[in-house]
């Protein structure tokens, strides 16, 4: 690996840009071992300490994972979120160089349920489009997503073919685009379905998503449940303390 590392910016950032460029260019493959920090360091001319701080912060990003005892390896996936970003999975995968697909497992319009037309805000038994898919990047199996759309805001949803599709752009193009989700996670562990479809074992921890997104009318447009592998998926937030009132922290 060879890099110009020159001008103002941190040099720890230009490291972490150029291995970077490698690995999304597909010069440095999915699952390759990178070379040692002293090996980079001697390479790049530029400090152990230098390098450790590039790789950490490809790792933050999902891009390299850290083996104990045998090094740094590329990710073969690893989807991680942009802080307090709303973005669709497709959008998601392509902001890795990554394509999208999924496996439409279940797809059916059906009545509402109470506690969905409570969430929503719509009659009950008023018409859902639900939707079950096996969410791929690049053919690996990423995660199990559980989808409900009130019909009458997109009826042509059941038409539509979510192999390739991305639901954000259909609701979009149907003027009901996302502008905001309540988005809460928690570990559970994998039952036998979502074993055999994601590729793990059963009980081997899951990272559950729960989703409930709104347009800018605030309608409630979308109820989500998406099951990511935890070595697949990696959700990054801003946090921020809050201030009292005279401008002191918040203890």
């Amino acid at each position: 690996m060879t890099a110009s590392l020159v001008g103002p910016r941190p040099l720890h950032d230009q490291v972490r840009e150029a291995i970077e460029s490698q690995i999304r260019s597909g010069r440095i493959p999915p699952g390759a071992r990178l070379q040692s920090e002293r090996h980079l360091a001697e390479r790049l001319g530029v400090s152990r300490v230098t390098i450790r701080r590039a790789l950490d912060a490809l790792a933050d990003e999902g891009l390299v994972r850290a083996a104990p005892g045998s090094g740094r390896y590329v990710s073969e996936v690893a989807l991680a979120e942009p802080p307090n970003a709303l973005l669709s999975f497709t959008e998601l995968g392509a902001r890795r160089g990554l394509t999208a697909t999924a496996r439409v497992l279940r797809k059916r319009v059906r009545p509402a349920t109470l506690e969905e037309a409570e969430r929503i805000g719509i009659a009950p038994g008023a018409e859902m489009f639900e939707i079950d898919r096996l969410r791929m990047l690049d053919g690996v199996a990423v995660a199990l997503d559980h989808t409900r759309v009130p019909i009458a805001i997109a009826p042509e949803l059941p038409h539509v073919d979510f192999r390739k599709a991305s639901l954000y752009s259909v609701l979009e193009e149907a003027g009901a685009a996302l502008v905001r989700a309540d988005y809460t996670t928690e570990a559970c562990a994998a039952n036998a379905a979502q074993a055999r479809r994601l590729g793990v074992a059963v009980g081997d921890p899951l990272l559950l998503a729960r989703t409930t997104s709104y347009d800018s009318a605030n309608r409630v447009v979308e109820l989500g449940e998406t099951a990511y592998r935890s070595d697949r998926y990696r959700f990054h937030a801003t946090l921020v303390r809050e201030r009292r009132p005279g401008g002191g922290m918040t203890p």
